[in-house]
């Protein structure tokens, strides 16, 4: 394969969705160690922050190791009912699939409403405001997008 991973269709595609839903970078609890500058963290809240990040990181890593092995048992029972597959059960562990895949998102909100509480509140004024000024930006760029289409 030629060139490099961003260069594929599938993953230039990603790039590009994500650069679309970039506001949503901000809130997340590594952007606010990468605004630990512009934010004034002291060093206990840097500490107390990444702690958050790392409990974070465990903890949607063994989600997303349920999520596979959900997702195994679903293919290994459908493969091996083929043509007597029970639709109850199957809608059932789609159902799993789909709510562990919501506690995997969840787990990002509450690691970030963990660690805002760690800011003060002058830090969590500036950080509203670099909210805002990105969803300004944000709303700019889908005007540009949709009048693209004209």
């Amino acid at each position: 394969m030629k060139g490099t991973v961003l260069e594929r269709p599938r993953v230039a595609a990603r790039v590009e969705l994500a650069k679309k839903r970039g506001m949503l970078g901000l809130i997340r609890v590594a952007s606010l160690v990468e605004r630990q500058s512009e934010l004034e963290l002291s060093d206990d809240q840097l500490k107390k922050l990444l702690a958050i990040r790392s409990d974070m990181i465990r903890t949607k890593s063994k989600i997303s190791a349920d999520i596979r092995i959900a997702r195994l048992e679903l293919v290994h029972s459908t493969a091996n009912n083929i043509g007597n597959i029970n639709p109850d059960h199957a809608r059932s562990a789609l159902k799993n699939i789909y709510n562990l895949r919501l506690e995997r998102k969840a787990a990002t909100v509450d690691a970030f409403r963990k660690a805002t509480d760690v800011l003060t509140d002058e830090q969590k004024s500036t950080l509203r405001e670099r909210v805002r000024e990105r969803l300004s930006e944000f709303e700019s760029e889908a005007e540009e997008d949709f009048t693209d289409i004209d």
